[in-house]
């Protein structure tokens, strides 16, 4: 090879190797900064606050331009009640930072000046994280609230709108459609009031974090179709309409918010005749409290308007308006979530017969079988319904348990298979009736 070759050779390798020593550089740096995440990680868990931070300053020595990890350094000071260098490493992560950290890194230099008792300082530097959008929650709470003696919340980022919902289809029979008594069925001209069932369903949720609250909207929409002539009448579509609003509320065992679902049943949708709906409005004031990370109650007070629709013939004897009462206490029990609570609900509607008080008793099991990792939800419901103002005295006492085993796969596909039985007991004999169904469905998410 003559030296001119081998010139344009080296020239080549020198050129190539030029060209790629930024990004080998940067690809290094990375490295480097995630092998000491995973020391400082380990040193962290086991307490050992000195050794994350000799660690993290010998980093910072060869790499004083990572932002992270002077964070990382603020936050092991944080942790060794060395306030005044951490005050120090917080602001080297906001020298260093990119201009969409800073919030983060100014929020955390807030507290420690806070912890300091540099009220001045403080309200300066939370003034500044409210700036960014990620950080405006947490910042405008901490000034709202600020005094001296109180702990400053835990930095709260903003998280991005979200998108979710689904689709699904369910096939199954149901063994008494029209709800009828024994009594009632043996009087009727075709008594086959079973049926088979076909339903189809979607829903989509939307959740959005603002400044200082939190909204979101859910809708989902159903169909369910009878086929046998008798059932026909009761093929329905039915429609929910959910807005829910919250305010931020940080490391509070108490949270609250408010409810609002707009719900519409169209009945009769296939078969002749005329059709009718209900519809119902529910304002509700729902709260949690926490007693700790496996324990919480929570609470509902709904305000309910309902619309009846019926066939011109009929009277509107069920529309007027209930008020109610919902406790539910859930506990985390062996790694199983135990559900147990309490429903109240008075109605008053223009007809006599429908005036009427509720109490139930709603129980529920959810538990993970090792049988292909499905999940099991026994659920057991007790309302007892009671008539004041009925010609009859009318008193219904309705028992439901139900069973549902569910099977998620990571695609977002699922299936799903649910059983039900419902006893119905009343001192009017024609309101006496029992009903099993059981469906089998899949579902899409995404």
């Amino acid at each position: 090879m003559n030296l001119s070759g081998l010139q344009n050779k080296l020239l080549v390798v020198f050129l190539i190797g030029g060209l790629f020593q930024p990004l080998s550089l940067r690809a290094a740096e990375e490295t480097n900064r995630e092998i000491v995440d995973t020391f400082v990680n380990y040193y962290v868990s086991q307490k050992q606050y000195d050794l994350a931070e000799a660690r993290l300053k010998k980093h910072l020595e060869d790499d004083p331009k990572d932002s992270e990890r002077w964070n990382s350094l603020g936050l092991v000071l944080m942790s060794l009640k060395r306030f005044t260098a951490a005050t120090e490493a917080y602001a080297k992560a906001v020298e260093t930072s990119p201009e969409k950290d800073k919030g983060v890194f100014l929020y955390n230099q807030a507290v420690a000046a806070h912890k300091l008792k540099n009220a001045n300082e403080a309200v300066a530097l939370l003034t500044e994280s409210e700036r960014y959008n990620n950080t405006f929650a947490s910042a405008r709470y901490a000034l709202n609230h600020y005094r001296a003696d109180m702990e400053l919340p835990a930095l709260r980022i903003r998280n991005k709108p979200k998108w979710s919902g689904g689709i699904g289809s369910q096939m199954g029979y149901d063994t008494n459609v029209l709800l009828v008594s024994a009594e009632t069925l043996s009087a009727l001209i075709s008594s086959n009031t079973s049926s088979p069932n076909f339903k189809v369903s979607s829903h989509g949720e939307y959740h959005h974090e603002y400044y200082a609250h939190t909204v979101d909207v859910m809708a989902d929409a159903a169909y369910s179709f009878y086929t046998v002539d008798a059932a026909l009448p009761y093929n329905s579509l039915n429609g929910n309409l959910n807005f829910k609003w919250a305010p931020f509320q940080p490391e509070r065992p108490l949270t609250w918010g408010l409810k609002n679902t707009t719900s519409i049943s169209y009945m009769n949708t296939y078969s002749s005749g005329p059709v009718f709906y209900t519809w119902n409005d529910t304002l509700t004031y729902e709260g949690v409290y926490a007693f700790s990370g496996d324990s919480k109650i929570r609470f509902e007070i709904p305000v309910r308007f309902q619309r009846f629709n019926p066939p011109a013939d009929a009277d509107n004897e069920q529309t007027g308006i209930a008020l109610g009462f919902k406790a539910n206490q859930n506990n985390m029990i062996w790694g199983e979530l135990f559900t147990g609570g309490l429903e109240f609900e008075r109605a008053w509607a223009q007809g006599t017969n429908f005036k009427s008080y509720m109490v139930a008793l709603p129980l529920s099991w959810i538990k993970g079988l090792p049988l292909w990792q499905l999940t099991s939800i026994l659920g057991f419901r007790t309302a007892g319904t009671f008539y004041t103002e009925s010609n009859t005295g009318r008193r219904d006492i309705v028992l439901n348990p139900t069973l549902v085993l569910g099977k998620g796969f990571k695609n977002k596909l699922g299936l799903n298979l649910s059983y039900g039985f419902t006893r119905s007991y009343s001192n009017v004999s024609t309101a006496s009736y029992e009903k099993h169904t059981l469906m089998i469905g899949v579902d899409y998410g995404f």
